[in-house]
């Protein structure tokens, strides 16, 4: 359903969206914006655990305790992101 308004002799025209339809876009909205943050951080944790394990056996010789320390600071650092993300979009919208 449309509506026009005529102000001063320009025609303001809306959409008139039912309010469960409008409801339902705003909540795919939200969970669209979720799921692309979550995948953003989980994809840029994979590239980090690669390279952070590349960088950690060349200096430490040993593939157990690079492995140990790579999982352990890519589980820190992934939570980490995760929750600067959502501080960063509260604080610059």
């Amino acid at each position: 359903m449309n509506t026009a308004l005529k102000i001063r002799g320009y025609y303001l025209v809306a959409n008139c969206v039912p309010l469960r339809k409008s409801q339902n876009y705003i909540k795919h909205t939200a969970e669209t914006k979720l799921n692309r943050k979550l995948r953003k951080v989980i994809l840029w944790r994979i590239i980090s655990f690669t390279i952070a394990g590349i960088i950690s056996y060349v200096y430490l010789g040993e593939f157990k305790r690079s492995l140990e320390l790579t999982v352990i600071l890519t589980v820190i650092l992934t939570t980490v992101q995760y929750y600067y993300e959502s501080f960063w979009e509260k604080e610059t919208i």
